[in-house]
């Protein structure tokens, strides 16, 4: 063998030997794991997480999820292996994995040690803003060695967020409250997922000021704050029932205007890739309702 060749040979496994070297990761509180090679049954521990695997060109890895991953449809074919409290250790460990990716704050902390004496890697995402979100896509990317889809998909989602962000600068402010339910009456701050949206669409949240991420909240407060818009969360047994109960207050604004609309929970109340689908949403309603009041 000639040395040239050699080196064109060596050249060309250079690739291939540096994925075979075992890489060194650190989750959102610090924890340190290794993997040996790319992830390639992973485990999905939250709906937003299964989203993003899908979008960062690894949902093919998955071999397991939470409740509620509906999204996208081949996640709904998956076995789940835990809800929002639990985890099902038994079929976690009888699926195999080599990595799980679980919440911080979502999953807990008890819970994911064990599967870490067992040997199985975990790797704990945080999400306080919305661009978390194309973080943690990268992140998987990482994990996975599917750098080139996940890469597309963060910038293409910064792109997107910035360019709402841009678009809705300098425009008049819109008052909005949030329902996330209606028994008891409760909202978002502005710290919440919601609340960031509605910000970047600029709207004012009128209970943006709470100390609580998720307050309760008193409808004579709501009345005083006369919103010009009222979001009512699917989830809070929304639809057309949701929109009656508003007219019922006729005094209000959004309710005089019909500005009283029903939006998606999941594209809304999720650390996902669909936030900037339902952040349009919000947007054009906001701009509605600047059109109606010609604000």
């Amino acid at each position: 063998m000639s040395k040239r060749f050699f080196i064109i040979l060596l050249i060309s496994l250079l690739p291939i030997i540096a994925n075979a070297q075992p890489r060194i990761f650190h989750d959102a509180t610090g924890y340190e794991f290794k993997l040996n090679k790319p992830a390639r049954r992973i485990i999905s521990l939250a709906p937003n997480l299964t989203e993003i695997i899908f979008a960062a060109g690894a949902g093919k890895y998955l071999v397991g999820v939470s409740s509620f991953s509906d999204y996208p449809p081949e996640a709904k074919k998956l076995p789940i292996v835990a809800n929002f409290n639990n985890l099902d250790m038994e079929k976690i460990v009888n699926l195999h994995p080599d990595l799980v990716i679980a919440w911080q704050g979502g999953n807990q902390p008890k819970q994911l040690n064990r599967l870490r004496k067992l040997g199985i890697p975990v790797y704990i995402a945080s999400f306080c803003k919305i661009t978390d979100i194309p973080k943690n896509m990268l992140v998987v990317g990482e994990l996975a060695d599917t750098d080139k889809v996940a890469n597309k998909a963060a910038n293409k989602f910064t792109q997107t967020y910035l360019y709402l962000k841009h678009n809705c600068l300098r425009k008049k402010p819109v008052t909005v409250f949030y329902e996330l339910s209606w028994q008891p009456l409760m909202t978002l701050n502005e710290r919440s997922l919601v609340g960031q949206v509605i910000d970047l669409c600029g709207g004012r949240n009128i209970f943006a000021a709470t100390s609580t991420l998720v307050p309760h909240v008193n409808l004579a407060n709501v009345l005083a704050a006369d919103p010009q818009l009222i979001f009512v969360s699917d989830q809070a047994g929304a639809g057309d029932n949701a929109i009656k109960i508003w007219n019922d207050y006729r005094q209000l604004t959004a309710t005089k205007k019909h500005h009283v609309f029903v939006v998606d929970s999941n594209m809304l109340e999720r650390y996902g890739p669909r936030i900037l689908q339902g952040a349009k949403t919000v947007c054009a309603y906001i701009d509605l309702v600047r059109r109606d009041d010609k604000v």
